[in-house]
């Protein structure tokens, strides 16, 4: 079992185990909106229209949650990335500093490294696994938990990462 045995990486029951912790519609929706509130007080890289016109719409078709059989491979880093939007999404609510609320926010940016590893981040780099490791620095950054390391690390990375993808 994913992420303590030996693993293929194109075995997709695992992809769908991890996709079945997306959240109802909406509390997707409010995380994201949190997540663009809280652009205002830092530079995030994924604008409204990616989230509103690409992320929600893929993983929510008519507003409910994908079937875990419709996850595709080419689908992974977005994954990873709309689970990286809901992590700050949580972070940047109000109601942060509830236990809950923290542990939400941990679940969605474990959910994201684990979309990651299941589609080589090197070989088969997007703008999605770009966007993703950068918004993972953000929230890094954010938890304000002495990952101050951490965050530049994923920072410099998802950049040196963005420099070798081509549109």
């Amino acid at each position: 079992m994913f992420p303590f045995g030996v693993w293929n990486g194109h075995d997709s029951t695992t992809w769908n185990e991890v996709a079945l912790y997306l959240p109802s519609y909406e509390r997707a929706v409010s995380l994201v909106n949190a997540y663009h509130y809280s652009r205002t007080r830092q530079v995030l890289p994924v604008p409204p229209s990616q989230t509103d016109d690409g992320l929600l719409p893929k993983f929510y078709p008519g507003n409910t949650a994908i079937p875990a059989v419709a996850l595709r491979e080419e689908d992974l880093h977005d994954l990873a990335l709309l689970f990286a939007v809901l992590a700050v999404g949580c972070a940047s609510e109000f109601s942060f500093s509830k236990p809950q609320r923290k542990a939400e926010a941990e679940a969605y940016d474990h959910l994201s490294r684990a979309s990651l590893s299941f589609r080589g981040v090197l070989e088969d780099a997007s703008l999605s696994t770009v966007q993703a490791i950068l918004v993972l620095g953000s929230f890094a950054k954010a938890k304000g938990d002495g990952q101050s390391v951490a965050a530049w690390n994923l920072l410099s990375f998802g950049f040196q990462v963005g420099m070798s993808v081509s549109r």
